[in-house]
């Protein structure tokens, strides 16, 4: 039995590799992660070009972690790619971005490696989020002496100042989770680079400045931060 776990990028289907579409083209049994039970996830809208209309596709609901079901929840989960692929002995399991940063599946990829070795796991890569802001932005993450942090919005205060401190470049994803955005804009205003990047690579894109007025808007969770001194 083989799993492709496999990278769509950001959320534009320009933007899936050549190696995802044909496995999305190839594969009879596709599953989508969600917050919502249904298809309205962003991996599923990218993929859809490439999906046949003959594929069987099965949402997978992946509630917060703060869920008291969360557990019970993943281990259904485990058992419906487990049923899925004793059944089409192979199958795809979508997600948005790149499947090694902040991704959904590693949330089971451990009890499928523990428990069903006879699982074939195949992860694909996939366009991250901030590689297409940072072209947007036609900037480098890293120059020759330069280092980069990757923290989510919801870190400790004390940890994201810390990585502000030690690092030329800093990506914060899940900007909407930050719990202090004004202390950011105020210890960031010497940077060169300080962008707000929404619904990167959709209609919906959106790149602003980090100033006074940008921090008392209203972020999504697909919103992320780039910040650069020099």
């Amino acid at each position: 039995m083989k799993l492709y776990v496999i990278g769509i990028g950001p959320g534009d289907p320009e933007l899936v590799t050549v190696k995802a579409k044909k496995i999305i083209e190839n594969c009879r049994l596709i599953f989508v992660p969600s917050m919502k039970s249904d298809f309205s996830s962003r991996a599923y809208l990218a993929a859809l070009p490439y999906i046949s209309k003959s594929t069987s596709m099965v949402p997978l609901f992946f509630p917060y972690f703060s869920d008291p079901e969360l557990e019970k929840t993943i281990a259904s989960n485990v058992l419906h790619i487990i049923s899925g692929l004793q059944q089409y002995k192979k199958a795809a399991f979508l997600v948005i971005g790149d499947p090694s940063l902040y991704s959904t599946y590693f949330q089971i990829h451990h009890i499928l490696q523990k428990d069903f070795p006879e699982v074939d796991i195949e992860i694909t890569p996939g366009l991250s989020a901030f590689q297409l802001a940072l072209s947007r932005l036609q900037i480098s993450a890293l120059g020759k002496t330069q280092t980069l942090s990757v923290v989510a919005g919801g870190t400790n205060q004390e940890c994201i100042s810390a990585l502000l401190a030690m690092n030329d470049t800093v990506v914060i994803y899940k900007m909407n989770q930050l719990p202090n955005l004004a202390e950011i804009e105020a210890v960031t205003q010497g940077y060169a680079v300080r962008k707000i990047c929404s619904e990167l690579g959709t209609s919906r894109e959106t790149i602003q400045d980090l100033n006074p007025e940008s921090i008392s808007h209203q972020y999504g969770y697909f919103s992320l931060m780039i910040l650069k001194k020099h």
